[in-house]
């Protein structure tokens, strides 16, 4: 049975933590499998057998008939809470953030005075791109979570996502506005959500082609996810699309640099200062220049 033992806040979200009763990790996967479907189909009416079958199917990586099981788990009793968060983290592993969202709604609608489930539902909400439902979720849980590390770091999270509650806001007001977008980024990365991120910067970048600005967004987007090497192509196609954007260069060399390119950097810096000699960064190419050699 997966049974769940803690709350641990993390950067931009929560993260459930799932203890497995199945014995020892020398126990293979197939096994558990095995014993679970035993259990499953001598108690066909166990929700704690159908969870473990749910959590022994994750062990394997077999998202699907992990998720399977745990629907019918959460079926045979709607309000179990251990058998909605494995549904839940199921849903989130996976990627199906929605799904997540509406059986952690389901959820606190039946336990309203239960932490765990705002908290949960504010973590999916957060990755489901659904920061107002995020803010409203973390702040019911605050009003009801006993003093702790969990709630003082929710509570310390809670500015960062009302930023982002109020670009989303100014986006979806305004969808032609490619400045709006690029501040939805801007807080998403705050937040350290990167799927937001690169969707809004995407979409700054495609409502502003020739914005420097807004394409380094978008590359601070793929560094932030460790991909240093996609960031410089992505800085080096701009150039090639504006040639004549003096910011671009400069964009390209920081994010060459920062990808240990030196050839990279110092060409694009030697651009930048070739056609804009007295520009507002060159002042600081030349010295970059001069470190790279």
């Amino acid at each position: 049975m997966a049974v769940f033992t803690a709350l641990a806040f993390v950067g931009g979200g929560i993260v459930l933590i799932l203890v497995s009763a199945f014995g020892g990790p020398s126990s293979s996967t197939s096994q558990l499998i095995s014993d679970a479907q035993a259990s499953v189909k001598a108690q066909p009416n166990s929700v704690q057998a159908w969870d473990t079958l749910a959590t022994a199917y994750q062990a394997a990586n077999k998202n699907t008939q992990a998720i399977s099981a745990a629907q019918h788990a959460l079926t045979i009793d709607p309000a179990d809470k251990t058998s909605a968060f494995t549904l839940a983290t199921l849903y989130s592993g996976a990627g199906q953030y929605t799904q997540g969202v509406d059986v952690m709604k389901s959820y606190t609608a039946k336990a309203p005075t239960d932490p765990d489930g705002w908290v949960q539902l504010g973590q999916l909400a957060d990755d489901a791109g659904e920061p107002a439902l995020a803010y409203s979720a973390y702040q019911k849980y605050l009003t009801i979570a006993p003093p702790g590390a969990t709630p003082t770091a929710v509570k310390a999270h809670l500015p960062s996502l009302a930023k982002v509650v109020r670009a989303q806001a100014q986006a979806t007001a305004h969808p032609k506005d490619a400045a709006a977008w690029d501040a939805l980024a801007a807080a998403y990365l705050t937040e350290q959500n990167l799927t937001g991120a690169l969707t809004a910067a995407v979409k700054a970048t495609a409502l502003a082609p020739t914005n420097a600005a807004y394409m380094n967004r978008l590359a601070s987007v793929y560094t932030a996810a460790s991909q240093a090497a996609a960031a410089v192509g992505l800085a080096t196609e701009f150039t090639k699309r504006n040639p004549k954007v003096p910011l671009g260069y400069y964009y390209l060399g920081t994010l060459a640099v920062a990808a240990s390119q030196r050839p990279v950097a110092k060409a694009a810096f030697e651009k930048y200062l070739q056609i804009a000699p007295n520009g507002p960064k060159a002042v600081e190419v030349r010295s970059r220049l001069a470190t790279l050699g």
